[in-house]
């Protein structure tokens, strides 16, 4: 039993004390290190770490769940979807700014380079879990297949959020590509269109039956790209002074609690709570500094942690090893899924240099 050989609390706590061990606390006021892709790497590794945890607890029945996993589980519930809230951020405030920076050069490498290399990266995936379940002699149907391969449907893949991210790549193209104004004016309006075609995005998938996964999170992408506009203007006002810093950080934390306890009563509401969830990220980060390479691993191959780390936890759940020797197939799993990332990464970016879909001198950040 689990209660009695697993204890995911205690790997929870292991994990992030080496995580947290080179954590510094930031001085200066005010500072834009808390928007750099550093402290972005850091972030998206820390939480590709609790994707991680949760995916693997997921191979367990409830009557598995000792006391003490309790702890870690409560966590896990609590957390719900918000685990994948910084990647939809970072990627909607990252693409803004490249925007603000390159303009319509960097709409073209999205629909030229960024919507392909996830693709395709996805396609390679998705194939990689096709040949586990033929190697297993899984029946499938071509149905299954042929959805699968356009994300609709899963082989065993995470395939919701490469779906949902596709779709905002795409409406940031939309709103992007048309006219050649550059103001501010202009800006807004792009802004707002992205937001608007998000909310029908949304309620789409919604509209086909979807479960809220698919879909509540994603108004995170559109909150990212309003945050880059403002995020030297908010981040200075924030951080003026200690004072202003703590107030801001209490008014946050009531508006999450507020947030949390309504949650389940609809999309505006759970929206609102995972917006004040970055918030507090974004607080965090703007006085902490991670510097841990744990995180920097994860955060720099995102994409393959993320949706390679279910073939490790498939085959030793098939070959009997999870339930018997669930510690042992823990470190198995997360030193398999490393293994996996890197050399997935290198050859999809072997791959990427031969077909052009690299800028010359790029290197991929995913």
């Amino acid at each position: 039993m689990v209660s009695r050989n697993l204890n995911m609390t205690i790997l929870f706590g292991i994990i992030f004390l080496l995580a947290f061990k080179n954590l510094k606390f930031r001085f200066s006021v005010p500072h834009d290190a808390y928007l750099s892709q550093e402290t972005a790497k850091q972030v998206r590794g820390l939480f590709t770490i609790l994707i991680f945890f949760s995916h693997y607890v997921s191979y367990f029945t409830k009557h598995n769940i000792g006391k003490y996993d309790s702890i870690y589980m409560d966590i896990r519930v609590h957390l719900d979807q918000a685990i994948v809230v910084p990647y939809l951020f970072y990627s909607g405030y990252g693409m803004t700014v490249s925007f603000l920076k390159k303009g319509r050069t960097y709409i073209k490498s999205v629909i030229r380079y960024r919507i392909p290399r996830v693709f395709l990266s996805m396609v390679a995936a998705v194939t990689l879990f096709l040949i586990l379940k033929i190697f297993r002699g899984e029946e499938i149907n071509r149905h299954q297949i042929l959805m699968s391969y356009i994300f609709w449907d899963s082989l065993g893949n995470s395939n919701w959020y490469i779906f949902g991210i596709l779709g905002e790549y795409f409406i940031f193209f939309i709103a992007f590509l048309l006219g050649k104004n550059t103001s501010k004016g202009s800006l807004f309006s792009r802004l707002t269109t992205i937001t608007v075609m998000t909310c029908a995005f949304v309620l789409w998938i919604k509209s086909q039956g979807k479960e809220s996964w698919w879909y509540n999170t994603l108004i995170m992408f559109p909150v990212g790209c309003w945050y880059a506009v403002f995020a030297k203007r908010i981040g200075r006002a924030v951080q003026q002074s200690h004072t202003t810093y703590l107030k801001t950080v209490i008014m946050l934390s009531i508006s999450y609690c507020f947030t949390f306890f309504y949650r389940s009563q609809g999309l505006i509401w759970y929206s609102l709570w995972i917006i004040a969830f970055m918030g507090l990220v974004l607080l965090i980060t703007m006085k902490f500094e991670f510097n841990s390479s744990v995180f920097r691993f994860f955060g720099s191959h995102v994409f393959s942690t993320y949706i390679l780390q279910r073939i490790p936890m498939i085959i030793l759940t098939w070959i009997g090893w999870m339930n018997n020797m669930p510690y042992l197939s823990f470190w198995i799993a997360l030193l398999c899924t490393c293994l996996i990332a890197v050399v997935f990464d290198k050859g999809t970016h072997v791959i990427f240099r031969r077909t052009e879909l690299l800028p010359r001198q790029a290197t991929i950040h995913k």
